[in-house]
């Protein structure tokens, strides 16, 4: 393979670090997917370069003490491989066993507005005087009309609570 052929490949294996970056910040730090996408970006970009710079670092330097009897695509692949297999051995030690062992969870922001929500609509329906009394899951009876009754009483509390967020939002502006 051509000198300069042997260099382009490497600058094609830095230009493509991005995805190597984010593959090591999620095998050692499993919650970079809750931060936002640019800072998620520039960490990826930023690991995978180094990352990519230390194997290209040691290559070039594999290549200067051999004296350029081996060829620079080995020497190149060995060291990518056994920096990916060392690399992915530390993250994955790290996260088993050096890592904090509370285990979080990443809920969206729309999810648990919606969650809180439909507690209070729950809670307003189970305690709310209505012209049948308090709504109980063990009510028992006329199944159809007890069905329709809380369907009212849901879109009559959505109504309130869709008001009182309006009210809310013109106090805030």
């Amino acid at each position: 393979m051509a000198d300069w052929l042997q260099y382009l490949v490497m600058l094609y294996f830095l230009a493509g670090s991005y995805s190597m970056g984010y593959f090591f910040l999620r095998s050692g730090w499993p919650k970079i997917r809750i931060l936002e996408e640019p800072y998620r970006i520039g960490w990826s970009i930023g690991l995978g370069v180094l990352f990519m710079l230390l194997v290209i670092g040691t290559t070039l330097y594999g290549d200067s003490i051999q004296g350029g009897q081996t060829p620079i695509e080995w020497i190149f692949s060995i060291d990518l491989i056994a920096a990916i297999g060392i690399a992915t051995m530390m993250l994955f030690v790290r996260r088993k066993y050096i890592a904090s062992k509370n285990i979080q969870v990443a809920v969206p922001k729309d999810y648990m507005t919606a969650r809180i929500a439909a507690e209070k609509l729950t809670e307003k329906i189970l305690t709310e005087d209505q012209p049948g009394g308090p709504i109980k899951p063990e009510t028992q009876g006329d199944d159809d009309n007890r069905l329709d009754e809380v369907k009212r009483t849901l879109d009559k509390l959505t109504k309130e609570i869709g008001s009182e967020e309006e009210k809310e939002k013109e106090e805030d502006e």
